[in-house]
């Protein structure tokens, strides 16, 4: 505590000062440039002032502290908790409600900017870690729409599944300390023998282009260059020195265990705390205690809950066997399936018919649960469109070396949204007609031109691989169970195929178990309705089958006594009558007409989520002026007029002008 607010700031910045001197955190970070050489005297003056402020153990009296020794360190404050207001729309009550959550502000705070550079430096290993090792991290938002592909690869979308999701429960809190510092260094030997490279070193761009940012040293002076000793000596001052925060006249410290959350490097440290768990945990060569400790788990939960478990249940995780394409011409790479004709691949071609065929991402099994007699296999999706440089890096990457470069100049002026479409189109899972006239020309054409899915998976007994029984999802062979998963920060999003109920409550124990035997942390069941949010992608059952839609999409307009208690997504967009709302219009719809190609899976998603947005823009009564233009464009840039024509996308504008006589945004 402190006698005023400014003298507990004070008091914080100068244990904050003291410790990274100390540590010698201070004097090696202006010794690489990250800091100015003054720090190294702001500290004495820190321990000069320190004998103004009051004993920690003293009692607080109304003394003023002498004028002559100012309580504050110019141009630094400690972080501070502040409080946020914020809009929040809960998926079992649809009525937007206003929510204050409290963060922690490292505004202004000492050793920031090196904070900064080392943030970068373990982005820089967590993208490199994600292509040397496989795991069930995502590390963009568009990780949902790979995995919803996977999906629609192996099984089929018109059959039953059950989705789910597990949240770890204050996962930034429980995260051991000690874990924290052996991920990274374990990570960095699994980078370094898979790049062979004798020791790690970060090459970061001065000018804050984190796209030059790479493992390496600097060839300019236009970059820092950043040995791991230095990173790994950072991040332990980190996490058990700087974790003061202030609160008013209190001084907080952020506890014993955990990572200290808001600061620049606690995302990038329990994304890389994650990938180390997931990585032990599927190779055999770490997790021989893993099935046992994972019986064990299943059984304690299963008297509490009541839940059968067969004589037989047990979990396999024999390390990473691909899902084989039926598609014999297919050829193995790293990562990538790929065809033995390539090299005659055309740009013109790949933009007509998308890259199936060509390219194809790789799924994995890692591991299989045995239950009642049956072998349910445990799938993590492949990195594709969201992979750290796109499916064109994944490509590149998994090319021989001589190859490499021609493929980089091949693919420089691709743009991946103008391939998306055509492969969108030729994807389409079976299920109702639809009734929409807008759609039903749409839904023949696709019908005409759709590809099944073409994959069947392996099953590993010991060293022996050989395919099973699980045949690929047609309408003719008989669908197999199987769980797909993936890991979005702290969000594990599940998918049960083809699953009876009780044998889905027994998976779903199972599945508990593993993830507490994986990561050592407690989890929570996220509560979802029909609709599922997951990150910016919308799924749920549309027309007898699972889709995927950009998220906040309306399916359909609603009914005038809908109007008042429902939550559209056009609601919290700019007033008509806010200051410079037709700026903010013209930039704010491209991009969200991007997401509803990305977010989609398939071509009558695509138009759906464009049919809402175009109903968004009637119900607010925006002028022409300001949204047709910008939309036009678009539409034009990827070929889209010929799906969405001008009459089309105005008679749109037209319905929710109709059914919002009034402005639907709230001031």
């Amino acid at each position: 505590w402190g006698l005023t607010p400014a003298l507990a700031r004070a008091t914080a910045v100068t244990v904050i000062y003291d410790s990274a001197a100390t540590q010698g955190v201070l004097r090696w970070a202006v010794d690489l440039g990250l800091e100015p050489k003054f720090l190294v005297k702001a500290h004495q003056r820190a321990l000069r002032i320190r004998a103004c402020y009051p004993h920690p153990d003293e009692s607080p009296t109304p003394t003023a502290p002498s004028s002559k020794c100012k309580p504050s360190c110019k141009g630094f404050k400690p972080p501070v908790v502040q409080s946020l207001v914020k809009w929040r729309s809960e998926e079992r009550n649809p009525i937007p409600r206003m929510k204050f959550r409290d963060i922690y502000a490292y505004v202004g705070t000492p050793l920031k900017h090196t904070s900064q550079v080392v943030s970068r430096c373990m982005q820089v290993l967590y993208m490199q870690a994600l292509q040397a090792v496989q795991t069930m991290g995502l590390p963009t938002m568009l990780g949902v729409r790979d995995l919803w592909l996977a999906v629609q690869r192996i099984t089929n979308v018109a059959g039953h599944m059950h989705l789910c999701e597990r949240d770890m429960d204050d996962m930034y809190w429980r995260i051991p300390k000690a874990q924290v510092i052996q991920a990274q260094v374990d990570t960095a030997k699994w980078v370094a023998k898979w790049r062979r490279l004798p020791s790690i070193w970060f090459s970061i761009h001065r000018g804050g282009d984190h796209s030059l940012d790479r493992i390496g040293k600097g060839a300019s002076s236009q970059f820092w260059t950043i040995p791991l000793t230095f990173v790994l000596k950072f991040l332990r001052w980190e996490l058990t020195h700087n974790v003061l925060v202030c609160f008013g006249r209190l001084i907080l410290k952020q506890g014993d265990s955990g990572v200290p959350i808001g600061n620049c490097i606690s995302q990038q440290a329990s994304e890389i705390w994650c990938l180390w768990c997931e990585h032990r945990a599927f190779d055999p060569l770490f997790n021989k205690d893993t099935s046992t400790q994972w019986k064990s788990d299943l059984l304690v939960r299963s008297r509490g809950l009541q839940v059968r478990v067969p004589a037989d249940a047990a979990v396999c995780l024999p390390g990473l066997t691909e899902f084989v394409p039926l598609d014999a011409h297919l050829e193995p790479l790293d990562g990538v399936w790929a065809s033995p004709k390539r090299h005659l691949a055309e740009m013109p071609t790949l933009m007509a018919e998308g890259f199936d065929g060509w390219w194809e991402p790789m799924q994995y099994t890692v591991g299989w649960f045995t239950w009642d007699g049956q072998d349910i296999p445990i799938i993590i999706p492949a990195l594709w469109d969201s992979a750290p440089l796109g499916r064109v890096g994944k490509i590149v990457h998994a090319a021989p070396r001589k190859d490499r470069h021609r493929l980089r100049t091949f693919f420089e002026q691709f743009d991946p949204v103008a391939a998306i479409l055509p492969e969108l189109k030729f994807r389409y899972s079976p299920g109702a007609e639809t009734a929409d006239s807008d759609l039903a020309d749409l839904r023949t054409e696709q019908q005409a031109c759709t590809h099944t899915p073409a994959y069947v998976h392996t099953h590993t007994e010991g060293q022996t691989r050989t395919a099973t029984h699980c045949a690929p999802q047609t309408q003719i062979t008989p669908a197999f169970p199987a769980i797909v998963m993936a890991r979005l920060k702290d969000n594990i999003y599940m998918i049960l195929c083809n699953m009876q109920q009780d044998l889905q409550t027994g998976m779903a124990l199972a599945l508990e178990s593993l993830l507490q035997t994986i990561y050592g942390i407690a989890f929570k069941w996220e509560l979802h309705t029909t609709q599922i949010n997951w990150c910016e992608s919308m799924l749920t059952r549309y027309e007898g089958r699972w889709a995927l839609f950009r998220k906040g999409v309306c399916l359909q307009l609603p009914v005038s006594a809908q109007r008042i208690q429902g939550d559209y997504e056009w609601q919290k967009w700019t007033p008509v009558s806010s200051p410079n709302a037709a700026d903010v219009i013209k930039t704010f719809l491209p991009p969200l007409a991007l997401k509803s190609v990305w977010h989609a899976s398939d071509l009558q998603c695509v138009v759906i989520n464009m049919r809402s947005m175009f109903w968004g823009v009637g119900a607010n009564h925006y002028p022409v002026a300001w949204w047709k233009p910008p939309v036009k464009r678009f539409l034009h840039r990827y070929s889209l007029h010929d799906v969405f024509h001008e009459a089309r996308f105005e008679a749109w504008v037209r319905q929710g002008a109709a059914a919002f006589p009034h402005a639907a945004t709230s001031d």
